[in-house]
């Protein structure tokens, strides 16, 4: 099944609400003008959705890189993903998606009894309610594009549409188990977002945390022993970290924080735990020793990143080179970059 990205711009309900507060850097939006993906999740009465994405200069989708012939006018069977720029600045994240969508090669008007009185709302692409999913705005957790990439790796460039398998094979292949894994996805970061207490919100869900952090240690310890070291677990000894990692007279004290939601979400340090790690800033020794590994979508599709302290460098991750930022409150730790 072909897979086509859309880039459109940030809103909650992108049910056509007149209070939907939309974010986005395209020129259309920012002259003050209603975008026209506001209604890519309105629901015909015979259950259809009728999506938009903006084609430079009103032009076509070249439905050819999605198995059409050069003389068809419209291709079926597509994945269509949409996205949307974070406002709080994590990128480029997954809004939703149509399975087994028809994607149009040329503009479609609105069609005759959609219901609609406030002008034209033209589509490019035909979903089903039934094979389609609006992510929660509070749980767009899957990141297509990163701030600060460099130019070659970029899945988007000018234009608001690209054909992801052919560029970027791996990343269809996660965003394909993403979709199929959304149930657990959703579960897993509404948990983290309800049952975190130093996020101020609901009851704790203790076996979902337990979960979160034994996938986390799990990866991390692969991580490590994939590279020759021998790794013992030590959290039941309250030493402020969770790993003794050794290899050949080194030794590295990993503490590993498991988070559900795949945008940098921060995490937050115990005392003992907060003891070793300001204690990184000021001892050059300890700190050559000590690594805080936070794994995001840590059921799922684990993303690991791995910090160190150095001077004059401060924190930054050794796989991504990030840096963090952190937050008084119990010590949250906020990936940034």
């Amino acid at each position: 099944m072909a897979m086509l990205l859309c880039r459109t711009v940030w809103l909650r309900h992108y049910d056509g609400r007149a209070d939907d507060q939309y974010y986005g850097r395209h020129r259309y939006v920012t002259a003050g003008n209603i975008p026209h993906e506001a209604k890519n999740f309105v629901p015909t009465a015979d259950g259809r959705l009728l999506g938009f994405v903006e084609v430079r200069n009103w032009g076509n989708i070249n439905i050819d890189r999605l198995g059409a012939s050069s003389n068809d006018t419209e291709v079926s069977g597509v994945t269509v993903v949409w996205c949307a720029q974070h406002p709080s600045g994590y990128g480029l994240i997954v809004t939703g998606w149509y399975l087994n969508a028809t994607v149009y090669r040329e503009k479609q008007p609105e069609p005759s009894g959609w219901g609609l009185d406030d002008g034209e709302w033209p589509f490019r692409i035909l979903g089903r309610v039934s094979d389609s999913q609006l992510v929660d705005a509070g749980l767009r957790d899957f990141v297509i594009q990163p701030p600060g990439l460099p130019r070659n790796r970029l899945v988007f460039g000018q234009a608001d549409i690209a054909y992801v398998e052919q560029r970027h094979p791996n990343l269809a292949a996660k965003l394909r188990a993403y979709v199929s894994g959304h149930g657990q996805v959703a579960e897993a970061a509404a948990n983290a977002v309800r049952g975190d207490g130093w996020l101020g919100g609901g009851a704790v869900d203790p076996e979902q945390n337990v979960r979160v952090e034994q996938a986390a240690v799990d990866y991390v310890t692969a991580h490590y022993e994939s590279q020759g070291w021998t790794v013992e677990d030590v959290s039941d000894r309250d030493l402020g970290w969770d790993l003794k990692c050794t290899r050949r007279g080194q030794l590295f004290c990993v503490e590993v924080k498991g988070r559900s939601p795949a945008c940098p979400a921060p995490v937050a340090l115990t005392r003992k735990e907060r003891m070793q790690f300001e204690r990184a800033v000021n001892d050059a020794g300890w700190a050559s020793q000590y690594r805080l590994a936070i794994v995001h979508e840590a059921v799922v599709l684990p993303t690991l990143r791995l910090y160190r302290h150095t001077s004059p460098q401060g924190w930054h991750c050794e796989l991504t080179s990030e840096g963090i930022t952190t937050q008084p409150l119990g010590l949250l730790i906020q990936p940034n970059s």
